[in-house]
Parts: C-alpha cells; sequence; structure tokens
C-alpha cells in the first residue's frame, strides 16, 4: 500500500488554475466518495485551500495518480493536458515530508501562518466522517499536525500575526498614505474576513463595513469592531462611497461584478478604487483591472509584500525542517 499526493498551489499554479480545482468544504463529502467507491482508491482525503488543492490517497500502486487525475478529468470538466505541467506528484516518504511542511506553515504564501494547521485539521475530520480516511491517512495527518503543533512550539516560525488577511492589509497601508482617512469595506465575515477586520481596526482604518451573505453574521462582526454591517444585496450600491474593499467570501461566483464596478466609477466621477481579493475562487470578476481608476489585487499579487517576510524566517525554517526530520 502507497500513500500518494496529487495537488497544486501557489507556487506551481496562478490563481485562476487554482480556482479551477478548488473544493468547496460543501463538495467534499461527494467527492471523497467519489475517490474511494468510483475510482476504486483506498483512503481519500482532500485539501482545498486560497493557496492549493490537494488529494490525499492510499493505493495498492502509483497507478492511483491516474485515477487521481481521471477523477479531476472526469467531476471538474477540465481538460487536465491544460493543465498538467502544473501538478506535483508524490508518494510515500515524499508525500508525508511534503503534508508535514504544509502543516507548519514552511509551504504557506505567508510562512508561518496559522490557519493552514486548523485547516488541516479540518481536511482529516471531513475524511474522517465521510469514512475515507483508514490506518494510513490517519496516522500521516494526525502526524503532520503534531509536527505542526512542535513547529510553532519550539521555534519562532508563527512569530507575530501571519495570514494572507496581514499581507492584504499591509498592501492597503502601502497604496494609502494614511489608513485612518479610509473607509473600508470587507465583503465575507468567515474566519479570513474576521482576520481582516482585526487588522484593518488596528490599522486606524476611518470607518468599517462589513458585508456578509448572512446578515446577522456582519452585524456580529461589525459590532466588535465597531462597524457598520451592510446588507448583501445592498453591496454594490457601497462601492461609490468607500476607498478599499478587501473580499473573502467563499462563493463559487463573483460577488463583485465588473459590470458594477462600471456603474459606480462613474458616480466616484475618477475617485480611485482600490480591491483586493484573497479569495479563491475569486470574488472580483478581474475584468475590472480593464476599468479606469480601479486597482485590483488578487492574492497572487500579495507576493512582493509577502517576500520580506520568508527571508526573515529562514533560520526558523531551517529548525522547523529539523523537526520534520525527527517526526518522519
Amino acid at each position: 500500500m502507497h500513500i500518494l499526493t496529487l495537488g497544486l498551489n501557489h507556487r506551481t499554479a496562478p490563481v485562476e488554475i487554482r480556482e479551477r480545482l478548488s473544493f468547496p468544504a460543501n463538495d467534499q463529502p461527494s467527492a471523497l466518495t467519489s475517490l474511494v467507491h468510483d475510482y476504486e482508491l483506498s483512503e481519500a482525503a482532500i485539501l482545498s485551500t486560497c493557496n492549493r488543492s490537494e488529494l490525499y490517497l492510499a493505493a495498492n500502486d502509483e497507478r492511483g495518480l491516474d485515477q487521481a487525475r481521471r477523477f479531476l478529468a472526469e467531476t471538474q470538466d477540465i481538460d487536465l493536458r491544460l493543465l498538467e505541467s502544473h501538478f506535483y506528484q508524490l508518494s510515500d516518504s515524499e508525500t508525508a515530508i511534503h503534508l508535514f511542511r504544509v502543516a507548519s506553515g514552511i509551504d504557506s504564501l505567508v510562512v508561518g501562518e496559522s490557519q493552514i494547521l486548523s485547516q488541516v485539521r479540518q481536511s482529516l475530520e471531513t475524511a474522517q466522517q465521510n469514512g475515507s480516511a483508514h490506518l494510513l491517512l490517519n496516522e500521516l495527518f494526525q502526524r503532520s499536525l503534531r509536527v505542526g503543533k512542535r513547529a510553532r512550539a519550539e521555534t519562532d516560525i508563527s512569530r507575530g500575526r501571519l495570514s494572507i488577511s496581514t499581507a492584504a492589509v499591509e498592501l492597503a497601508n502601502q497604496v494609502f498614505e494614511d489608513l485612518a482617512k479610509c473607509q473600508a469595506l470587507l465583503v465575507g465575515a468567515g474566519e479570513m474576513g474576521e482576520l481582516t477586520a482585526q487588522y484593518l481596526v488596528d490599522a486606524g482604518v476611518q470607518q468599517l463595513r462589513v458585508s456578509n451573505r448572512t446578515l446577522t453574521r456582519a452585524e456580529e462582526l461589525a459590532r466588535r469592531f465597531g462597524g457598520e454591517a451592510i446588507p448583501f444585496d445592498s453591496l454594490a450600491a457601497q462601492l461609490a462611497s468607500v476607498d478599499i474593499v478587501i473580499s473573502s467570501t467563499a462563493a463559487t461566483d463573483y460577488v463583485v461584478r465588473a459590470e458594477d464596478l462600471r456603474q459606480t466609477m462613474d458616480q466616484r466621477r475618477g475617485r480611485p478604487l482600490f480591491l483586493i481579493d484573497i479569495a479563491v475562487p475569486r470574488d472580483i470578476d478581474p475584468a475590472a483591472r480593464d476599468i479606469d481608476n480601479i486597482f485590483l489585487f488578487d492574492i497572487d499579487d500579495l507576493e512582493q509584500v509577502i517576500a520580506a517576510n520568508r527571508q526573515e524566517r529562514e533560520a526558523e525554517i531551517r529548525q522547523v525542517q529539523a523537526i520534520i526530520d525527527d517526526e518522519l
């Protein structure tokens, strides 16, 4: 029996490719059932985040990777020949090393970010609840969680508040001389939205507005941070009066359309609008880049902001790698 990985991430594929292979949480149970029953894999787990989509498998031999490719081609309705150069495939110890690096945060876009550990845990729990994780994947994921905890306890890899959200707010800080003069609209009130709200407030933003499909969740988050909740169906109308929009929903379609932004810019009379889309799949129609005075950044545009973070943590990465070697 072999443990295998087929995946792509922020290093191998741009966001427009990653979003085509994302697995929303609601879709994962049926996907796992299909991998085990329809594609005859012994075990399966899915790790899908804004930076990666990875299938973790147990199979009798490495032909399980071919089964995984067939699963993606047939269930995701994509031509894998167009994506083949973006994939990596790993087996046995390579798979273990890779997942250990992921769980410890050193394979993340933002090195040391904390969200990935809970995402790895959720991936295991979903597979367990669905009956697709047994002896091998249970052991692999449990050990990876141990590595992640050790990395954070025994090194400074997660020193400070590190996440995609902090990078987005840092980008906004670079664009505007003084966030205290800016009004920000946060779209999405999930975990990433909550982190973003905290960082915006800490950065001194003048006013925070929060919009979410579930209004009560937007109201709760806005109340915590002294902001204002906006009904989701009023989202387009809000675009005319804010300076910054940061979006991080779990939607599978655009929640901010280029058509709405064109109308917005007519109302703004040339005043620029900065949008930062940290969702995968993307929340904001990329066609908005063609509109005058619209400045749209997606998650891949944060690379320049994040580069310094990795340089600062090179020594910690080496210490984490020693933990990985110890646990392997």
